[in-house]
């Protein structure tokens, strides 16, 4: 129960977050390099330019994901500690680093970047009173042996799989708790209670 209260609490830091995608604020950081340094600095990340920004000696120097490996920092705004990797991600047009935000971590990670800037100012612009699916701006992968699964593909890729491995735990938690499986929010709860028994099972306490 205490996990199912966190990872809600989470999302809606989640939520919270989603309209402010770039930073305006500095934060003071941890940041590894690729070479495994690592650094305590002010920071500022800019999702648009998927660059880091990182204050040394007075001046401001600029990181990209091929030079990073990871880096995280508090945010006072979401009262959240945010994580963020660099991965490499290979697609129709191109293989290149990227830095991703990491919003659930466990066997199935739920990772998530900003659309383009002009997708985003659309979002942010419309006003509608949805709480969750309309007002994300980024696009959410499952990361799993070292792939990227779209969420849109969560029923073909994701819930067969998780369900053959905990149908009775996982059917109960839906349950009682009456999550919704067409919604990200829902998909993302139920994949981090499969995490929380992924755990379990690995530590022998389930």
């Amino acid at each position: 129960m205490k996990n199912y209260f966190l990872i809600v609490a989470l999302l809606i830091a989640v939520v919270a977050q989603a309209k402010r995608p770039v930073m305006q604020t500095w934060y003071v950081g941890e940041i590894t390099l690729l070479n495994n340094e690592v650094l305590e600095r002010e920071l500022r990340y800019d999702a648009y330019t998927d660059l880091l920004q990182v204050k040394e000696n007075g001046t401001i120097k600029v990181y990209s994901a091929r030079q990073v490996s990871s880096f995280a920092f508090f945010d006072i705004y979401s009262n959240s500690k945010r994580q963020f990797v660099s991965l490499m991600q290979t697609t129709r047009f191109r293989k290149s680093r990227m830095f991703f935000e990491n919003v659930i971590s466990g066997e199935l990670k739920l990772i998530r970047r900003v659309r383009s800037a002009g997708a985003a100012r659309r979002i942010v612009e419309e006003t509608t009173d949805s709480w969750f699916d309309k007002h994300n701006i980024y696009d959410y992968y499952i990361y799993t042996d070292n792939r990227f699964i779209s969420t849109r593909q969560f029923y073909k890729e994701i819930y067969e799989r998780i369900m053959v491995e905990f149908k009775k735990p996982l059917d109960i938690f839906i349950k009682s708790r009456n999550i919704n499986l067409n919604t990200q929010y829902g998909q993302f709860v139920l994949i981090n209670q499969y995490n929380i028994l992924k755990n379990s099972a690995t530590v022998g306490h389930f």
